[in-house]
């Protein structure tokens, strides 16, 4: 009998089909190792394109063509070729050292600088009455830096001590010549006009209508500016925000001095006015004394005569013009302000006659008023 532990002998050597099992398993294995290799290697390949192609576009549209020129302009220059007109110049550099410095040329022709701040006198001319006339006067800051314009439209029959005229309208500056309007703004704000443009009249009520400053540029009839300088403008100033655009009306107030009307400026208003548009303190005009002269006695020409007289007594005269009636008896020389008392009996003195009489008015035409009666003698 068998003995207890005499058992059978177990073969453990696996068989030729469990081999090949096994076999093929650690084949597909490989394979798809291989293949997940591959996948990242391709992702990384195309991940790094596409972070090439990004910080491509990002560079400098401009160094890419300047290569391109100089190494064209190198060539050109080797064939002994000079190109001469601009659109040549443009894509043809002669070496690549010059290069930069044609193509700035180049810029500069057709980018005209233009002033970033400048203070325009806008003008609308009337000739409807067969003379020329600026109806319409404006001073604008054209403001392309921060993109803004302000503006004030002051009015033609605006009175003010005009040189060379005493008090006169300011839109009748224009018909003494466009330099004397020009000087009587300037004097009037105390600022410097950099340029002109002149409008017709319907022309410069578009633009005050509708804000649209583009049209001073477009339509102007006469100006200190080039052709190309307009065209230059006209594209910036469209471009600035009709909420950035602000145009005023010059501060102005009527009076009425012995009976004559008189539109004056309202110089406390246009202090605030020139401070918050060109950052400036107005100085207030001392050590003058202006003196309106009225005909109160009907006689021809015998204003001038007091003029004459008062002006060789260092007195300005601010205007000559008829009183409200010719029924003065008697010379009367009106003081509006109290300080100029002495100043009145100094004009006293000069005429030989008249009644000094205080009479204050809040007015900044004149500070003494004589109203000619029919005792004064012309000689």
């Amino acid at each position: 009998m068998p003995d207890f532990f005499d058992t059978p002998e177990i073969n453990e050597t696996p068989s030729r089909s469990e081999l090949l099992h096994e076999e093929q398993t650690k084949k597909r294995a490989i394979r798809r190792q291989i293949i997940l290799v591959s996948f990242i290697s391709l992702a990384s390949v195309i991940a790094v394109a596409l972070i090439a192609l990004f910080v491509f576009k990002l560079l400098p549209s401009k160094v890419a063509p300047r290569h391109r020129h100089a190494t064209k302009g190198t060539v050109e220059a080797t064939r002994g070729h000079v190109a001469r007109d601009k659109k040549t110049i443009q894509t043809s550099e002669l070496t690549q050292t010059s290069s930069d410095t044609t193509v700035a040329s180049v810029e500069t022709t057709n980018s005209p600088l233009i002033n970033q701040i400048s203070n325009v006198l806008i003008l609308g001319i009337d000739d409807s009455s067969g003379s020329k006339q600026a109806k319409g006067i404006m001073l604008a800051k054209i403001d392309i830096l921060n993109g803004t314009v302000q503006a004030v439209n002051i009015p033609d029959k605006t009175y003010l001590d005009i040189s060379g005229l005493g008090m006169d309208l300011i839109g009748d500056t224009y018909t003494k010549g466009l330099d004397l309007t020009k000087k009587t703004v300037e004097n009037l704000f105390q600022v410097k006009i950099d340029s002109y443009i002149t409008l017709r009249y319907p022309d410069f009520e578009y633009l005050v209508g509708g804000d649209r400053f583009q049209v001073a540029y477009d339509r102007a009839m006469d100006s200190s500016f080039s052709g190309s300088e307009k065209k230059a403008y006209s594209k910036e100033v469209a471009k600035i925000n009709i909420s950035k655009v602000n145009v005023v009306q010059l501060p102005v107030r009527f009076i009425s001095i012995n009976g004559e009307p008189y539109y004056e400026p309202n110089y406390e208003e246009m202090s605030h006015l020139a401070a918050s548009m060109w950052g400036i303190n107005m100085r207030v005009r001392a050590g003058t004394t202006r003196v309106i002269i009225l005909n109160g006695c009907g006689q021809p020409g015998i204003g001038r005569v007091v003029s004459d007289k008062l002006n060789a007594g260092g007195f300005v005269i601010a205007d000559v013009k008829n009183a409200s009636n010719f029924c003065y008896k008697s010379t009367t020389i009106v003081v509006y302000k109290k300080d100029y008392m002495d100043k009145a009996q100094l004009v006293q003195r000069i005429l030989g006659t008249g009644d000094v009489v205080y009479h204050p008015v809040s007015q900044d035409i004149a500070e003494i008023a004589v109203v000619i009666g029919q005792d004064f003698k012309a000689n």
